[in-house]
């Protein structure tokens, strides 16, 4: 049985994350006779063994919402600094989960460490400081930015949250910042030598990098999750998307912004509690649509079903918008 009690909590965001533990992970570890709720052992085991096959599902658990707490916190931060990437990524993920703004000083130091450029982590720490971060943070990010794409990359970049989508959203915020104006229009200079998909990320969802039809932009809100990364299409007759996560502490300010492109509000949880706050900044009559999560749950192993799916909730919502 899941345990009461436990270590205090600083902060929970857990949008990323599923929000319900894996069956697979709960058998596994039920199986070797540990208590998949037992957030001192988990963290045990990811600290000794993170690789292993207890490993992976005590990861598992500790991203399912409520398991992890602030004691998670020593170890996190311990795995951001290991040498493997997978382990600095997940580290850092939950980190962000259970410390929030605390760890601010933290997330610094590592978007500061040029060590450390792999792009799932550079992506890690884009959303730490994007989230978190102020307008004294503006140098940073326009430092990560610089440092990530100076030289032309042949890597590339699935979706549409992708670390420079999420750098040229936090530099847009304080575009009234001097080194902010001047890194985006750095990297308006160098866009063709973006990889394609890390492009076409930001043409979709970020309205001043974008040529698309005034009214084909729409707002979509709630907290992001993997399937919600994926509903923006690529043909800009059906619909280009700036995405709002709820969570965000300044998720009022971005309505603001978005309002000022978008022509509907897509929700992505129908008793989203923040809806009237967000259809009061737009004009009154805006169209507001529901588009529920498909019901497929994400599996790297078999990916396509879950693509699928998603892609017809996507259609749905464009035929209801546009039909």
């Amino acid at each position: 049985m899941r345990p009461k009690g436990g270590g205090a909590k600083l902060f929970e965001n857990w949008p990323w994350f599923e929000r319900e533990a894996s069956e697979t992970d709960l058998s596994y570890l039920r199986s070797k006779r540990i208590d998949p709720y037992d957030e001192a052992r988990l963290l045990a085991i990811v600290a000794t063994k993170p690789n292993s096959l207890k490993g992976i599902a005590a990861f598992g658990m500790l991203m399912t919402p409520g398991v992890a707490t602030a004691r998670a916190i020593p170890v996190m931060k311990a795995l951001c600094l290991d040498r493997r990437e997978d382990f600095q990524v997940m580290g850092l993920g939950i980190l962000d989960a259970v410390a929030g703004p605390s760890e601010l000083g933290f997330y610094r130091s590592l978007a500061k460490a040029k060590e450390r450029r792999a792009k799932p982590f550079l992506f890690s720490q884009t959303q730490a400081i994007g989230r978190w971060g102020d307008s004294s943070d503006v140098p940073v990010a326009a430092d990560i930015l610089r440092r990530g794409y100076a030289k032309p990359r042949k890597s590339d970049w699935g979706g549409t949250s992708t670390p420079l989508a999420c750098l040229i959203r936090f530099l847009i915020e304080y575009a009234d910042h001097s080194e902010a104006a001047e890194a985006l229009g750095w990297i308006k200079k160098r866009w063709a030598t973006v990889p394609d998909g890390e492009r076409k990320a930001v043409e979709l969802t970020v309205p001043e990098f974008s040529d698309a039809p005034s009214d084909r932009w729409v707002v979509v809100v709630g907290r992001p999750t993997q399937w919600t990364a994926w509903m923006d299409g690529s043909d800009p007759n059906e619909f280009m998307s700036i995405p709002i996560d709820v969570t965000h502490p300044r998720f009022e300010a971005h309505v603001s912004r978005a309002a000022r492109f978008a022509a509907a509000i897509v929700v992505t949880e129908p008793d989203l509690v923040e809806l009237p706050r967000i259809q009061s900044i737009f004009k009154p009559g805006t169209r507001t649509v529901v588009a529920t999560n498909p019901g497929v749950r994400w599996n790297q192993q078999q990916r396509e079903p879950w693509r699928r799916a998603v892609e017809a909730a996507r259609k749905q919502v464009c035929d209801e918008l546009f039909g």
